[in-house]
């Protein structure tokens, strides 16, 4: 595959940091479609974060929260069959760490994902507090959302 957004960063002026970012995160997304597991893996383990920059500005705040979920590493691992790995990077997206220069929001869809890796395990407690801030973060989700709905079920059957 050839990236062509590589040969044209050099010539991006207005943020080289979100420019490398999105370049990194679309090659790891072609990769993982392309079944390059392993190139996956590598590519986005040492992807570089998107940066702070001026996230008081409306037209800055958008883009910077886009692709939301950012889950690509996780998904890799799950493919590859590391189930551990793709937990510790679930968790990693799930937490704020104030020592990263990482700032986006933490999209609810990557508490349910996380709560199904837990179940997966039998790791039950962990898995019924993420379906549960994954519900507290959908309660007005629209009625019959296939997430929210199997969620309920998943947490209502660890519950017993």
């Amino acid at each position: 595959m050839q990236n062509n957004i590589q040969s044209h960063l050099p010539e991006i002026a207005w943020n080289k940091t979100t420019a490398e970012f999105y370049n990194e995160f679309l090659l790891g997304e072609i990769l993982l479609a392309e079944d390059s597991i392993e190139e996956a893996i590598s590519k986005s383990s040492d992807a570089s974060p998107m940066g702070v920059y001026s996230l008081l500005s409306p037209s800055y705040l958008l883009p910077h929260n886009f692709p939301f979920e950012r889950d690509t590493l996780a998904r890799a691992y799950l493919k590859n069959g590391e189930v551990d790995k793709a937990i510790d990077e679930y968790e990693r997206l799930v937490t704020f760490d104030p020592n990263t220069v990482e700032r986006s929001l933490i999209h609810p869809r990557l508490y349910y994902k996380l709560a199904l890796l837990y179940d997966q395990k039998g790791q039950n407690n962990k898995a019924i507090e993420q379906y549960e801030k994954f519900l507290d973060l959908w309660k007005d989700a629209d009625p019959g959302t296939s997430e929210v709905e199997d969620a309920r079920a998943r947490m209502g059957g660890l519950k017993k």
